[in-house]
């Protein structure tokens, strides 16, 4: 296609085409570059975008005709990628990056800044609402040059990456000068950030955006370049999703909690690695969110366990990863065991969870045998099975060798099974097909024909939070 709108004897005929038919070959072209080894990159995700690709580069800048279609089509404000993907670089992933894969951010800015100069350029992104930034001087690139998008934009995704070392190659305080900036922009509902790597006030936050309904801080890092939270939230009276993931022991929970949304807020995810300082936190306050329907927790701990026998909430979403971590915080221990599995039965027989249609739980521990954590495993399963027959979505992890299988057939409803097997000494761990047709045998029974996938030999001695999240 490039050879035949390239050729400088046939584009006069290749225009006359009608436009719509134009449109239509337009919209054949790949519009991207995609980078699958991006360290951000997981598998099963879609490839990241990295610039825009060569031919339609090409195209562009064939004729005023082509320019116009280009700069017509949807991906301009549609797809959500970073800005820096829009870009129609000249330069290859090898010449413009370092020896680590990142591109120098100031490249990436100045060659923004060039596109903006461009009228049509800022016609096709001006309608964008949704916005990913890697760094702040692209954000004050596009505030600067987009005179719209103060008034447009309501979602805005602060993905600054760090080096594979650790270190930050953004000042510490540029979270912090992004979301100030974002103080100009009054209709901003959605706020996502990853990594953090700095000091930042919740308490700007809410100044800053005070329409947010959606909130999300997906890694805060576990070494010394790892980030902090101050303030709390209060002002925010419109919260409907908070999502904090990644923080560490010495993060108080407190200011997570959105007290003043206590009417709106529908969904909670507080996901750590290690666990809660309960000295900090008083999860009563949990009996306020009175319209909380999703849940998420890692690691669960006593004081969810005890709240949920009593909340009021119809609950339709709960997740968790049950951890034993020895002497770190307030966690299970051996000793627990068989206090769980006498109390699991009653939790899952909660009033607030007769509704549940969306059921995620892991287990871990380092200090627990492989035989300890299989019963553990089951004995939530089978509790699981006995009471939430409503299900349409389980993501467990359980062994495929308990007998607690047999009670399969009784989630009739349930349309997704995802099914970690765990990890047990060889001799006794079955392949992923054969735990898959074990499974399928026992849903023989069953009026569900749900979508069934395994994940074998799966290690949660130290969890990822990918059980509890898609």
């Amino acid at each position: 296609m490039s050879a035949l709108i390239l050729d400088s004897e046939r584009p006069s005929s290749f225009t006359r085409l009608p436009h719509e038919l134009l449109t239509a070959i337009v919209n054949e072209f790949d519009v991207f570059v995609t980078d699958e080894s991006d360290p951000e990159s997981t598998p099963g995700d879609q490839p990241t975008p990295k610039a825009l690709h060569p031919d339609i580069a090409a195209f562009r800048s064939v004729c005023r005709l082509f320019r116009t279609l280009v700069y017509g089509m949807r991906f301009w404000y549609a797809d959500d990628v970073h800005v820096t993907a829009l870009l129609p670089s000249t330069r290859t992933q090898t010449t413009a990056a370092d020896d680590d894969g990142y591109i120098d951010w100031q490249d990436e800015v100045d060659e923004l800044t060039n596109h903006l100069k461009d009228e049509l350029f800022v016609r096709a992104i001006e309608k964008r609402t949704k916005w990913r930034f890697k760094h702040t001087p692209l954000l004050l690139a596009i505030f600067e040059h987009v005179p719209s998008f103060r008034r447009n934009v309501t979602s805005v995704v602060l993905n600054f990456p760090a080096y594979p070392n650790g270190e930050s190659i953004y000042p510490k305080s540029a979270i912090t000068a992004s979301i100030a900036i974002l103080g100009n922009c009054p209709n901003i509902a959605s706020v996502e950030i990853v990594h953090l790597r700095e000091m930042l006030s919740l308490k700007l936050l809410a100044i800053s955006c005070p329409s947010l309904k959606s909130l999300r801080i997906m890694d805060m890092g576990q070494d010394y370049d790892g980030g902090e939270l101050g303030g709390n939230l209060e002002g925010l009276t419109t919260l409907e999703e908070v999502d904090i993931r990644g923080f560490g022991p010495d993060i108080r929970e407190t200011p997570f909690l959105p007290v003043s949304s206590v009417a709106t807020l529908t969904r909670l995810s507080l996901l750590s690695r290690w666990g809660f300082d309960s000295a900090y936190t008083s999860w009563d306050v949990l009996d306020n969110f009175v319209n909380l329907k999703s849940l998420s927790i890692s690691p669960l701990i006593c004081e969810i366990t005890r709240w949920i026998p009593r909340a009021k909430n119809d609950i339709l979403d709960l997740r968790f990863i049950l951890i034993d971590r020895g002497d770190i915080g307030d966690f299970w221990s051996a000793g627990d065991i068989n206090w769980i599995a006498s109390q699991f039965d009653e939790l899952m027989s909660s009033n607030c969870l007769r509704g549940l249609r969306e059921f995620r739980f892991g287990v871990a521990g380092f200090f627990l045998s492989d035989d300890q954590w299989i019963q553990l495993a089951n004995t939530l399963l089978r509790a699981i099975l006995n009471h939430q027959v409503f299900l349409e979505k389980l993501v467990l992890t359980a062994s495929s060798h308990h007998a607690s299988m047999a009670l399969l057939p009784k989630l009739e409803h349930l349309k997704t099974l995802r099914w970690h097997e765990l990890d047990v000494p060889s001799k006794r761990q079955f392949s992923a097909s054969e735990v898959k047709r074990r499974i399928h045998a026992a849903f023989e029974s069953s009026p569900a024909e749900p979508v069934i996938e395994v994940f074998p030999h799966y290690d949660f001695q130290y969890p990822q939070f990918g059980l509890l999240v898609d």
